[in-house]
């Protein structure tokens, strides 16, 4: 555990507390961390999240594949009627102009559809735990309701997703170790090092 440079103003249990409640993470949790590995439980977190991941990439590519599927035949009469409209150029050409659009569309679909279904079999994520030090910024953000606020976290050159309760959990400026999943940014632990106000 890094050395603390303790002052008055900052009560580092309090702010330890803060930590494992907005990252959901243990003492233990820390301490494997601090080994650079993840524990036991942070493993399972870790497998149950992409089952999760799995099943949704399933469920929308196969949403995708299935409407692309069942919009083939409207494509297929949409193009069969073009020499009906051939007395009329303009009409032709919007109908024509249409249904390319349209069957591209569907091509698109089906590729998307088929494109998550097949990455949801391809090489697992290698989940390596890597950490970064330094002085915590907190950028604020609004989601597409302006009244929404969220903080993304940034330590150096790594950015962090965040919520409306970031602010909460991290002082600004002050120094942390952040412990996280390579390449996703995904936050396992965190320890406040060193802060003053």
């Amino acid at each position: 555990m890094p050395d603390m440079e303790k002052t008055n103003a900052v009560d580092f249990e309090a702010e330890a507390k803060k930590l494992r409640k907005q990252f959901k993470f243990t003492e233990a949790d820390l301490m494997a961390n601090q080994n650079g590995v993840l524990s036991e439980k942070q493993m399972e977190r870790i497998v149950k999240d992409e089952k999760g991941g799995k099943r949704l990439g399933f469920i929308i590519g196969g949403g995708l594949l299935v409407g692309s599927i069942a919009f083939t035949p409207l494509v297929l009469f949409w193009m069969s009627n073009l020499d009906k409209m051939k007395d009329i150029l303009g009409v032709w050409l919007l109908w024509g102009g249409a249904g390319l659009l349209f069957g591209l569309v569907v091509l698109g679909m089906a590729g998307a559809g088929i494109y998550l279904i097949v990455s949801q079999f391809m090489g697992k994520t290698q989940n390596k735990l890597v950490n970064v030090r330094g002085q915590a910024r907190l950028v604020k953000g609004h989601t597409s309701r302006r009244y929404r606020v969220y903080y993304d976290l940034h330590i150096n050159e790594q950015e962090f997703d965040g919520d409306d309760t970031m602010n909460k959990a991290i002082i600004p400026g002050a120094e942390y170790i952040v412990y996280y999943i390579e390449g996703v940014n995904v936050i396992m632990s965190a320890e406040l090092v060193s802060a003053s106000y």
